[in-house]
């Protein structure tokens, strides 16, 4: 597989999860931050996450189907997945052991595979 093929089925899953933080919001912050997502600032920042994931996904889907570079988008995801990694690493003992290991592992993931696309698509 490609390099460009794997950065646009990175952004369409972006934006699917994106979608899937701004449809069910309190769903996507009981599997990040537990029993704080019955707060209205969980269900909203779960919200503005999706956003900024739809976002990203957007941005790099149509710099790579109007053959533009997509480098700089790809820099936004490392950078949004790296700083939610950061934060829930940062959250401690704050969040439950099983949500902060999921969402660690996920962004994790995320983060190294944008620094994989981020020097490939250089």
């Amino acid at each position: 597989m490609r390099d460009t093929d794997i950065a646009r089925s990175t952004a369409v899953c972006r934006i699917a999860i994106g979608a899937g933080l701004l449809a069910a919001p309190g769903l996507a912050a009981r599997l990040w931050v537990g029993g704080h997502a019955r707060e209205t600032s969980a269900r909203l920042f779960a919200r503005a996450v999706g956003a900024r994931d739809i976002a990203i996904g957007a941005g790099t889907l149509i710099a790579l189907a109007n053959g533009e570079p997509a480098r700089r988008w790809l820099q936004a995801g490392l950078l949004a997945d790296a700083t939610d990694l950061g934060a829930t690493l940062a959250a401690g003992r704050e969040i439950a052991p099983g949500p902060r290991a999921i969402v660690a592992s996920i962004a994790g993931g995320a983060t190294l595979l944008g620094l994989r696309l981020v020097t490939a698509l250089e």
